[in-house]
């Protein structure tokens, strides 16, 4: 899939944009969590990177294709990672939103919007019947960009953490 967007364009990610899109999805999760799990993110983040860079690879099971969104002249600034997977109650095929990311700088321009239509194709693509995704509850800009674009809340996972 290649699409241009408004002066940007994006691309499968070649192997020399996986350190890129690691560090995209670093900031996407420490973005989803709150501050005080951010705060520990040391404790944890690199095992959440390390499955991420094997499926990139194509070692993980999971069915995956990632892409990276460009500049005119060919700066990185954001990147879109799907995925296949079941649908967690009626396990039917689905498309999955594994990542997407904008840089700073250019969120509030419609990129973000622009990345759902290119999952959305993606999925279409596949055949797939619908498209799922995970947002963190403390990611505000990301649940405004999906419930913008027809999202909307289906289930919610809770934890707790124990006395150590």
């Amino acid at each position: 899939m290649r699409i241009c967007i408004d002066g940007y364009t994006l691309t499968p990610a070649a192997a020399s944009d996986r350190d890129y899109v690691v560090g995209c999805i670093r900031k996407t999760v420490l973005e989803s969590v709150s501050k005080e799990e951010a705060a520990m993110s040391d404790m944890w983040i690199d095992g959440i990177l390390s499955i991420v860079t094997a499926n990139l690879r194509g070692e993980g099971e999971l069915k995956n294709e990632a892409f990276v969104l460009k500049r005119k002249g060919g700066k990185r600034c954001g990147m879109l990672w799907m995925g296949e997977s079941k649908d967690q109650y009626t396990c039917d095929d689905t498309g999955y939103i594994i990542g997407i990311y904008v840089d700073e700088e250019l969120r509030g321009l419609g990129l973000g919007k622009a990345l759902m239509d290119a999952a959305e194709q993606w999925c279409a693509g596949k055949g797939f019947m619908s498209v799922t995704l995970n947002v963190g509850l403390w990611n505000k800009g990301a649940r405004d960009l999906y419930e913008s674009v027809g999202f909307r809340e289906r289930s919610t996972v809770m934890r707790k953490d124990l006395p150590r």
